[in-house]
Formats: structure tokens, sequence, C-alpha cells
């Protein structure tokens, strides 16, 4: 793949601020962002991967609430 010239990358980046300057502003005015959210989509979707062939949605549920809250309040598995 060959490379865009310098000019091509600077205009797509000055395109991209315009149209998301709120959005950059607000991480600068309130400091948030949304790493929470991602990081937990990334853990459901590692969860899912691993139950592959799991037949019940509620196993599922089961696995998801263990995985991100369970051990807290049950301790972990020793086996």
């Amino acid at each position: 793949m060959p490379q865009r010239p310098c000019s091509a990358n600077a205009s797509s980046s000055a395109r991209t601020a315009e149209t998301r300057f709120e959005e950059i502003t607000n991480y600068f005015v309130g400091r948030r962002t949304s790493g929470f959210v991602e990081g937990l989509n990334n853990k459901i979707k590692v969860i899912k991967r691993r139950c592959y062939g799991m037949t019940s949605l509620k196993h599922l549920y089961q696995r998801v609430y263990l995985d991100l809250d369970g051990y807290a309040r049950f301790g972990t598995a020793r086996g």
C-alpha cells in the first residue's frame, strides 16, 4: 500500500478535528473518557469467545456476572 503524502495526512487530521471538535473539547473540559465502557465491552467479548458453543443465554449472563463481580463477592476458586 503506497503511503499518502504528508499534506493528505494533515488534511485528513484537520477534517477529523473539525468533525469531532465537540467530543475533543469535552475531554479537556470534563476529563472523561469512554475507557471504562470500552474495557467492559472488551471483557464481555473475551467471555463470549471463551463460552463459544454455550447454548443457554442464562449461562452466558451468569458467566459475565461471575467474571465481572462474582469473584470479589465469593472469593477465588481454589482447586
